[in-house]
């Protein structure tokens, strides 16, 4: 019980530290390039990026409206050549 009440209240307090987040579909166009710059960011960490698909993308902003953080959902292929599933990778600026 103690363990769920301590999860619950990180989560809360960590859920104001992002004041606004966008969905593909409403990321301003002059974003295009600082998200296009963090997904090439995160496909850098896999093992093949050139097989990376992306899919869902989500931005994450500041106070001011800054772009802080991309979300991507990617499934890229694995030393096997098979890909792995969709995976969740987040990368900040």
């Amino acid at each position: 019980m103690a363990n769920r009440m301590i999860l619950a209240i990180v989560v809360l307090s960590l859920s104001g530290c992002v004041s606004s987040r966008l969905s593909d579909s409403q990321i301003p166009p002059a974003d295009e390039p600082a998200m296009a710059a963090l997904e090439e960011k995160a496909k850098g960490t896999l093992l093949d990026p050139y097989s990376a698909v992306v899919e869902g993308r989500t931005a994450n902003y500041d106070e001011q409206g800054q772009l802080i953080s991309a979300c991507f959902d990617i499934n890229a292929k694995n030393v096997y050549g098979g890909y792995t599933g969709v995976q969740p990778v987040c990368a900040f600026q």
